[in-house]
């Protein structure tokens, strides 16, 4: 089992693993090959459908794109709750399945793109699709509202198995 703690940042998302008592920075590969110790907090429409940080980030080059940066801000509203629905280029969701995306694809990228120190089953977990139980508990927990929406600073804690 990972134990990661997750800074959902304005414009970056902050990844650290605990690793016997220490808490490195997770760091990711960019489309570039750069290496970078964040997530970008992006989403991006293309042809109908939504990507998230870094290929949200790699899509702003696509005249056709429509990018969202710093999406958090749409749910900062006052009255933003999980069922609000929010508009990105051509789609409109609620804001439930904007974040439940955007950390399915942080955790594909954990699994395929990061410097993460997992053993290859816990990566393999890492990269199954969202019919993974990770997923189903995490959005139902976002739906019952017993995970809330909380103002920066906050880092929630999640468990892969």
């Amino acid at each position: 089992m990972v134990s990661l703690g997750i800074d959902f940042g304005t414009t970056r998302t902050v990844v650290a693993v605990s690793d016997r008592g220490n808490y490195p920075v997770v760091g990711f590969t960019g489309a570039d090959g750069q290496a970078i110790d964040w997530y970008p907090s992006v989403v991006a429409e293309v042809g109908g459908a939504l990507i998230y940080g870094l290929d949200a980030v790699a899509a702003a080059v696509d005249p056709e794109a429509t990018v969202v940066r710093s999406f958090k801000r749409l749910l900062s509203g006052k009255d933003a709750s999980p069922s609000t629905i929010v508009r990105v280029g051509k789609k409109e969701l609620p804001v439930l399945d904007l974040v439940t995306g955007f950390l399915e694809a942080l955790k594909k990228d954990l699994a395929e793109r990061s410097n993460l120190p997992a053993t290859p089953k816990e990566k393999k977990a890492m990269s199954q699709d969202e019919s993974n139980i990770f997923y189903s508990s995490l959005r139902g927990r976002l739906h019952e509202r017993n995970v809330d929406f909380k103002p920066q600073p906050f880092t929630a804690r999640f468990h892969c198995q």
